[in-house]
């Protein structure tokens, strides 16, 4: 197991990764988040996610996929991704594609 303060670069990467998985993080008492999986470039680069108010409404099915596939392999019991917002489904997400394995971000972001 992992432990990372919130304020940590590590700590944003959790955050922000349960915040799109719509779950809290699990926290120390000490308010340190904590985090079963390796912190990999992948997920480190999620500390760089803006706010949420400033998210994208995604909904292609490519883009949805690769979140869906992203997240749902770093947070447990994680909730359905998408939701309907005028007659359409779809999903908030930080950027149009999550970060790739390298940590990089997608050129068309």
């Amino acid at each position: 197991m992992n432990y990372y303060p919130p304020s940590s670069p590590e700590g944003r990467a959790v955050k922000a990764l349960h915040v799109l998985g719509r779950r809290h993080p699990r926290e120390m008492n000490n308010g340190d988040f904590v985090f079963c999986a390796p912190m990999t470039p992948q997920i480190l680069a999620m500390q760089w996610a803006p706010p949420r108010k400033d998210w994208l409404w995604l909904e292609g099915e490519q883009e949805i996929a690769a979140w869906r596939g992203f997240v749902t392999t770093q947070v447990t019991n994680c909730a359905v991704l998408t939701e309907e917002r005028g007659g359409k489904r779809g999903l908030l997400a930080p950027w149009r594609w999550p970060p790739n394995k390298d940590g990089a971000f997608h050129d068309d972001d």
